[in-house]
Order: C-alpha cells, then sequence, then structure tokens
C-alpha cells in the first residue's frame, strides 16, 4: 500500500490524520537513512580497530623476539 492510497483512507477522517500519518512515513523514512550512516561509519570504525589491532601484535611480536633475544646473550654471558 503507498502513500497517497493512505491518503485517501484518512482524508475523511480529518487534515490531523493525513498529517499524523505523513510524519509516521517521515520520520520512519529518516530512520531508515541514519540507519544505513550508522552502519556505515560501525564498518568504518571495526576496519581501523582491526587494523590498529594487527599493529599491536606486531608490535608485541617484535618485543617478545627482543627480549628472547637479549635474554639469550644474558644467559651466555652468565655462562
Amino acid at each position: 500500500m503507498d502513500l497517497s492510497t493512505l491518503i485517501e483512507i484518512f482524508a475523511p477522517e480529518g487534515v490531523w490524520a493525513v498529517l499524523s500519518l505523513v510524519l509516521i512515513f517521515y520520520i520512519i523514512h529518516r530512520q531508515d537513512k541514519r540507519d544505513e550512516r550508522h552502519y556505515e561509519s560501525m564498518e568504518k570504525r571495526e576496519a581501523k580497530q582491526d587494523s590498529r589491532e594487527k599493529k599491536y601484535q606486531d608490535s608485541i611480536a617484535k618485543l617478545a623476539d627482543g627480549m628472547s633475544d637479549l635474554a639469550e646473550m644474558l644467559y651466555k654471558k652468565l655462562e
């Protein structure tokens, strides 16, 4: 059922019924657009978060390798 059919149905009820109906459709339409923008921004944030997490994991791996090398050198010197 489209908006023009609903307006024809509600028109005999008065101007306020028609205006209420139009307002409801307007709110639903705006909500859909806002939801789309929200989902797009969430996807962008998730992509940034994944990239940041990968960098942190790489940094931790490098630090762990450096620490194991340092521990080996200290162990050899102590022997």
